[in-house]
């Protein structure tokens, strides 16, 4: 994985995060990748992590956060609206 952090012209800021196949692989295989500023450095805001992982639509992936537990009924949750809701 490669991490990268730039300023726009505007004054806002960029988070890049490349995936190579091998983290493909690994988000595939239901291993979610953990990004942290220990692991890849100062390009990850202090105090960040990130958390990058798969599921077959929006709709899925949030029940799997709710029936884990880690999001409530008061979490704002932005689906695309162009996906339609279920």
């Amino acid at each position: 994985m490669i991490v990268a952090r730039a300023k726009r012209d505007n004054g806002g800021e960029i988070l890049m995060l490349g995936l190579s196949h091998e983290n493909l692989r690994r988000i595939h295989d239901g291993k979610p990748l953990h990004v942290r500023r220990e692991a890849h450095g100062d390009g990850i805001p202090e105090g960040w992590e990130i958390v990058i992982f798969t599921g077959k639509d929006e709709f899925e992936m949030q029940r799997v956060f709710q029936e884990g537990g880690l999001i409530g009924p008061e979490t704002k949750v932005h689906v695309d609206p162009r996906l339609g809701s279920q």
